[in-house]
């Protein structure tokens, strides 16, 4: 097996608006599935369907100043370049419905919302968001900051990515992990 993350800049904390952006654009390429045995419908898990036993997720992490977006996949040894190859091909594909924006920015609301169910998540959020932004929104604005994230928004952090500097780190049985300088 092998392990490989693609990564780009993301948003830092600093721009909200470009933060919801990625985490949108996060949810648009796909999360993996939510349902135990079941398949993913997403863009990326799309792109690599014909490889066997893959695994394979968007991330998207915001620090103070900037952030880092990108893909990871798990895939068996002898299918690590395809899916590399399948990976890099969604992340730089930017091209996405409206439909599939607003079952993004859905899934995204039910993630952030249900985290915030919990006493200890909530109270450890409020932390983070004063430390980190100096404020903090209740869970209704931030869902209505969520709904304001338009199509072009996620297009245009969608072809930032596409046009980022790339980065790849990989773990595992690395023979058929291409160099990054061998991707296209």
């Amino acid at each position: 097996m092998a392990s490989i993350a693609l990564g780009v800049s993301g948003a830092g904390l600093c721009n909200a608006e470009e933060v919801l952006a990625f985490s949108v654009l996060q949810y648009v390429m796909g999360t993996g599935s939510n349902v135990l045995w079941g398949n993913s419908n997403s863009p990326l898990a799309k792109s690599l369907s014909n490889i066997p036993e893959v695994g394979a997720t968007a991330f998207n992490a915001s620090y103070s100043d900037n952030g880092l977006f990108g893909i990871l996949v798990t895939v068996p040894a002898e299918h690590a370049g395809e899916a590399v190859e399948g990976a890099l091909s969604t992340l730089r594909s930017g091209s996405f419905s409206s439909e599939s924006i607003a079952r993004a920015k859905n899934q995204l609301k039910a993630a952030v919302l249900m985290s915030l169910e919990s006493g200890d998540s909530f109270v450890s959020d409020m932390g983070l968001q004063a430390l980190l932004t100096g404020t903090v929104k209740s869970a209704p604005v931030i869902a209505a900051a969520i709904d304001a994230v338009s199509v072009s928004d996620v297009t245009a952090v969608a072809k930032r990515t596409a046009a980022g500097k790339l980065s790849l780190a990989a773990i595992g049985n690395l023979k058929n992990v291409p160099y990054l300088d061998q991707l296209k």
